[in-house]
């Protein structure tokens, strides 16, 4: 969904800046060293709304498996159907390029991001991580196989 208001740009460190965080994003990265973090984030992609950051996501690839990675801001909440486009067109991408899984970790505290992966996308709830990533909270990791993509309605 590309148009004069909302648009897809690569990411930039400036994006986070100045995005105002949803309250659950905000307190997943409390603590982190942030400017450690943003070179994994590089080939990642910035959803602007008038210029204004919405979210920031992307993924990493490793031998076949991707994990996707988002940090949502305020707008996202009224941009839902947008984003969703977006995250369904990189996994895609993704899959076209010979990954065969694509995984998420969400924490077990944060509904919205949770819930999403499964109803959006149609991932699959793999299992619960004690004390995982950086900040050492519990996450639930999501998985999606090219298989099951190709099975999707808005896939390709």
């Amino acid at each position: 969904m590309q148009n004069k208001k909302y648009r897809l740009v690569p990411f930039e460190q400036d994006h986070f800046f100045r995005m105002p965080l949803r309250p659950e994003d905000e307190a997943d990265l409390d603590g982190l060293d942030m400017l450690g973090l943003f070179p994994s984030w590089q080939g990642g992609f910035t959803a602007l709304y008038d210029d204004k950051p919405v979210c920031i996501f992307g993924g990493n690839y490793d031998e076949g498996v991707v994990t996707m990675w988002a940090v949502t801001g305020l707008l996202t909440d009224r941009l839902p159907l947008a984003v969703t486009k977006e995250a369904r067109a990189l996994i895609t991408a993704f899959f076209n390029r010979g990954a065969h899984r694509i995984q998420v970790y969400c924490p077990n505290d944060n509904k919205k991001s949770f819930d999403w992966p499964q109803r959006a996308v149609g991932f699959s709830l793999e299992g619960f991580m004690r004390q995982s990533g950086p900040t050492t909270k519990a996450r639930l990791l999501f998985s999606l196989g090219a298989d099951d993509c190709r099975r999707r309605s808005w896939a390709p």
